[in-house]
């Protein structure tokens, strides 16, 4: 509106006083000397704080780069909700992500060192690998389209914290998002998000930052994006820790927060619809009924014109405060009403969500009791990378390191899934004996199923424990660790199952790391 505002004041200067000089011409007869120069002069110093204002306020503001004028005025009543622009590391690193996340999965094939490897956790990484491969399998393709949006003057909202081993920056973002699955002779499937992408942003606490890294098998100088998926010159697969700022986790969710903030912008927008759509009827009809009386007026031109002008806003104004005394009186107590009921599920929501994650911090410090490096960040992303291991697993063997269960229903229950996100992980209870340490959960996520004709979307809540060998402690630091068969000495794949391709023997992960212990589907 500063291109609006700018040019009003000039503009009103000016007609004041084309308007007086206009009357000292016409009514010169009438006037003595004093009363002509007076209204000459004053006219002429209208009109020379009219060309100051212009050259002072409008010209600036319309040379200043941005929104031009038919934007400002477009957005004074239908505004552009466009996010704000990257403004530190914690969005560029969400923004580049978004980019070379589509860009993998527009991509043919399983892309090697792709540029989304430079943006993400490996625990992550292996998560979006493995939803790629079985997209691949399933001949399902996904465009994913994103931009940021601005709702309540928010587009971006980030919180820190840190625990044993990680500082966590978790990013929520106010986005329009678009997913479309497709594939051959399927109905193409729309996910259209609204409201917050929600992102896990994590960087091990370490001062120890370096761009390059040494496989600990051949000796090869590399990056961390390219030993992700394995050296590129021996082709041993490692357990990297991030050392820079990388996103951990990634979901599209509803968030009532976002839907109540849309939600009073629209209700303020709608009281300007009401008003203007009562103001400009009143401003054109005095306008043309000012017009119709001009020949009876006894002035100059300039008179006349700024006599019809300024009495077409003088009414329109009366018609403005009218119309706004009107819609407060009527809408605003309907509006209000569903802004207190909007904002109470709102906030139960919010302190929902708070009673759960003080929940987890509960099990977290008692885990850490014993544990001092134990990291919930870490924990989180072993789980969905498990998680996923068994939903996108093309058979139980793959999966099976994962866990100490039979998970052969749960691998054919997940065949035809071509997607899966998880929504929200809650801790319900933690033991500890001397045969094993245990963390009972609940995970509640969101799939898409491939189907002969077209995609099934469900929903799913799942009873998980997870449990480990209680001798089994975090390190505080970790260098890239390479997982070897302990019969033949050769490296194993965790993608693959963490198996030898060789000899045949299995990693047990149980050891070194949580695995399942009961996977249960409650719904």
């Amino acid at each position: 509106m500063e291109k609006i505002k700018a040019a009003l004041l000039p503009a009103a200067c000016a007609l004041v006083g084309i308007a007086m000089i206009s009357t000292a011409v016409y009514n010169r007869e009438e006037f003595d000397v004093p009363g002509f120069v007076g209204s000459l002069f004053f006219g002429l110093f209208f009109l020379g704080a009219g060309a100051l204002f212009f050259f002072l306020l409008t010209l600036p503001a319309w040379r200043e780069k941005g929104n031009g004028f038919k934007k400002e005025v477009r957005n004074a009543v239908f505004p552009d909700r466009e996010g704000k622009r990257d403004e530190g590391d914690a969005a560029s690193l969400v923004a580049s992500f978004r980019a070379s996340f589509r860009e993998y999965f527009a991509s043919p094939g399983l892309p090697e060192n792709s540029a989304l490897q430079s943006d993400v956790t490996q625990l992550f990484w292996h998560v979006l690998h493995l939803k790629k491969r079985r997209m691949e399998r399933l001949g399902v393709s996904l465009d994913f389209e994103s931009s940021r949006r601005t709702y309540g003057g928010k587009s971006l909202e980030e919180s820190a914290r840190s625990d044993a081993k990680y500082d966590v920056t978790e990013v929520r973002e106010r986005i329009d998002a678009l997913r479309v699955y497709s594939a051959p002779g399927r109905k193409p499937c729309r996910k259209r998000s609204t409201e917050l992408a929600h992102y896990v942003i994590a960087a091990a606490r370490t001062k120890k930052r370096t761009a390059q890294i040494i496989c600990p098998n051949c000796g090869a100088v590399t990056t961390r994006e390219n030993l992700l998926d394995g050296c590129d010159y021996c082709g041993s697969r490692f357990r990297i820790e991030d050392l820079g700022k990388k996103v951990s986790g990634f979901a599209l969710r509803d968030d009532r927060q976002t839907a109540l903030d849309k939600y009073r912008d629209l209700k303020s927008r709608f009281g300007l619809w009401v008003t203007l759509a009562v103001t400009i009827p009143v401003f054109l009809l005095s306008l043309f009924g000012m017009f119709s009386v001009w020949g009876d007026m006894d002035a100059g031109f300039g008179m006349k014109l700024a006599a019809v002008i300024f009495g077409a806003v003088f009414l329109a104004g009366i018609a403005w405060f009218a119309a706004r005394f009107l819609f407060q009186l009527l809408f605003d107590p309907i509006l209000e009403r569903i802004d207190s009921v909007a904002g109470h599920y709102a906030k139960k929501a919010l302190e929902e969500r708070k009673k759960h994650e003080e929940q987890n911090e509960a099990i977290f410090r008692r885990v850490r009791e014993r544990d001092r490096y134990f990291s919930e960040e870490s924990f989180f992303g072993g789980v969905q990378n498990k998680l996923a291991a068994v939903r996108f697993a093309e058979s139980a063997r793959e999966a099976a390191v994962f866990a100490a269960v039979d998970l052969r229903d749960a691998v054919e229950r997940y065949r035809n899934v071509a997607d899966a996100d998880v929504v929200e992980m809650r801790l319900t209870g933690y033991e500890r004996n001397d045969a094993r340490e245990t963390i009972r959960m609940e995970v509640l996520s969101d799939l898409l199923t491939a189907e002969e004709t077209g995609f099934r979307k469900t929903g799913e809540k799942l009873a998980l424990t997870m449990i480990r060998n209680p001798s089994a402690l975090t390190e505080a630091a970790c260098p890239p660790t390479v997982f070897l068969c302990g019969r033949c000495g050769r490296s194993l794949d965790l993608l693959k199952g963490g198996r030898c391709e060789y000899c045949g023997a299995s990693l047990n992960l149980f050891n070194r790391d949580w695995i399942i212990g009961e996977y249960r589907i409650l719904s």
